[in-house]
């Protein structure tokens, strides 16, 4: 990790998350789940939208466009956040974590069935699944 001069094992003690899975996590052989992102988030005082959009930023691995097909499981991910933060965004209520961590799932889940990208109206639909 370069920012800041940060090493793996500084952002794995800031954030509580093993230095090995971490290191797992980076290299891409293990998945993010919602709290791992949302830790890394907080740790660098960003939003959990905010630090998938800045793993997106050009010179960074995967950020070139590429077929559905060949999308990562973070891009489905900041994809599926975004999709259900326009939702939250037009309902006037605060969707809870358990929720929201479900209704991810299922976006994911969808994308790897249907291969249909996130939207708002699945999240709706997913809403009152989960």
């Amino acid at each position: 990790m370069d920012k800041d001069n940060l090493r793996q094992a500084d952002v794995a003690r800031g954030t509580g998350i093993d230095r090995s899975y971490l290191n797992r996590l980076i290299k891409g052989t293990a998945r993010w789940n919602q709290d791992h992102i949302d830790k890394v988030a907080k740790f660098f005082n960003l939003s959990s939208s905010q630090l998938l959009e800045n793993a997106k930023s050009p010179g960074t691995p995967g950020a070139t466009t590429k077929p559905d097909y060949q999308l990562f499981d973070a891009e489905i991910l900041r994809m599926s956040l975004d999709a259900l933060e326009v939702f939250e965004r037009s309902i006037p209520l605060k969707i809870l974590p358990a929720r929201r961590t479900c209704i991810l799932q299922k976006l994911y889940e969808h994308w790897l069935v249907e291969k249909e990208r996130p939207t708002p109206e699945l999240a709706k639909k997913y809403f009152f699944h989960c």
